[in-house]
């Protein structure tokens, strides 16, 4: 793979929540230590990507179970990134834009992890 840029840009989704819902679903997923709502609901953002990841590396025999844990590896970490963006008021986009650039690069690191 060349870089990430060849996933492409903002990904839409139907069920895709508005800025505010999806603040306060970060939100309740920090403060409460509760990741199951916002985990379901990105599943169809990670499953996504992992489809247009498997066409980008066709020549690669990849598990769609391993491939979906792969994009939410990163989840805990980014939840808590953009709560700090949050609590400085610094966050402009939904959450779910942001976490895009973790799920490519989960993706990433478990085929990495394949070859080495």
């Amino acid at each position: 793979m060349k870089n990430s840029n060849e996933f492409g840009e903002y990904t839409s989704w139907p069920g895709r929540k508005t800025f505010k819902t999806e603040r306060e679903m970060v939100i309740s997923a920090v403060e409460e230590h509760d990741e199951d709502a916002i985990r379901d609901y990105l599943k169809p953002l990670v499953r996504h990507w992992a489809e247009a990841f498997k066409r980008s590396q066709a020549h690669l025999k990849l598990n769609d179970e391993e491939l979906l844990e792969a994009g939410l590896k990163h989840l805990d970490f980014a939840l808590k990134k953009y709560y700090e963006k949050i609590e400085k008021e610094k966050v402009g986009f939904k959450f779910s834009t942001y976490f895009e650039w973790f799920i490519r690069q989960g993706m990433v690191e478990y085929v990495k992890s394949l070859e080495g």
